[in-house]
C-alpha cells in the first residue's frame, strides 16, 4: 500500500513491582559508626556540658583508639545497651539510609585520668564518661570540682575495705557490671 506506513507498535515499559528506588546517597557518618566492632575501643568523652542528665559527646563520629589510651570501650552494636552507671548507648540515625546504627559504650579508666565530679562535700556524683585536663580550672556549670584517679583495682569480696591511707581523703566507686574498683583522690 503506497502512503501507508507500517504500523508502529507502541514502546513498552515494564514497571517493576513496588516503587523504584535510588540506592541511598553515601553517608560517612552512618559508615563510621558501621565500621566500629565489639571490642574496639574509641577516642570520644563526655565533655560535661549537657549536664548530669544529658551526655555531650566530644566527637560527631566514632574514631578508634589503641584501648591503652581510650576513654570507652564498645561492648555491644545493638541498641539494647545496659545503662549501669559507666556505660552508655551512642547512636546514629541516617536519613540517606533510614537505619539507626547504635554503639554500646562502657568506660576504660587509668591512673591519671581527671573525670568531672559535683561534690557537695559528704558525696559526689562523678560523670564517669567524661574526662578533662586535671589542670583546669572551670568546669561545666553542672560540676564543681575534678576527680583524679589514683589507682585502679580488682574488686574483692569486701570491696570497701583496705582503701590506702593518706593524708587526702579517698573516695572510691564500685562498678558491678566490670567488677572493678577505682579510687579518686579528692583535691
Amino acid at each position: 500500500m503506497r502512503g501507508s506506513r507500517p504500523s508502529q507498535r507502541p514502546a513498552r515499559w515494564h514497571a517493576r513491582s513496588g516503587p523504584w528506588r535510588c540506592p541511598p546517597e553515601p553517608d560517612p557518618t552512618e559508615d563510621a559508626f558501621k565500621a566500629v566492632s565489639v571490642g574496639d575501643c574509641l577516642d570520644v568523652v563526655d565533655t560535661g556540658y549537657g549536664g548530669e542528665e544529658k551526655y555531650d559527646w566530644s566527637e560527631e563520629e566514632p574514631n578508634t583508639a589503641p584501648c591503652s589510651t581510650a576513654r570507652v570501650r564498645v561492648y555491644r552494636t545493638t541498641s539494647d545497651c545496659a545503662s549501669a552507671r559507666d556505660q552508655a548507648t551512642w547512636s546514629y540515625y541516617s536519613s540517606s539510609s533510614g537505619e539507626r546504627t547504635a554503639l554500646c559504650r562502657e568506660g576504660q579508666y587509668h591512673n591519671g585520668d581527671c573525670l568531672l565530679a559535683n561534690n557537695d562535700g559528704d558525696s559526689a556524683s562523678i560523670a564517669l564518661l567524661s574526662s578533662v585536663n586535671c589542670t583546669d580550672r572551670q568546669v561545666p556549670s553542672a560540676y564543681n570540682g575534678i576527680f583524679v584517679i589514683t589507682a585502679i583495682y580488682r574488686a574483692t569480696a569486701s570491696a570497701t575495705t583496705g582503701l590506702p591511707c593518706r593524708a587526702v581523703r579517698y573516695e572510691h566507686i564500685l562498678v558491678p557490671e566490670g567488677g572493678r574498683r577505682r579510687h579518686t583522690a579528692v583535691p
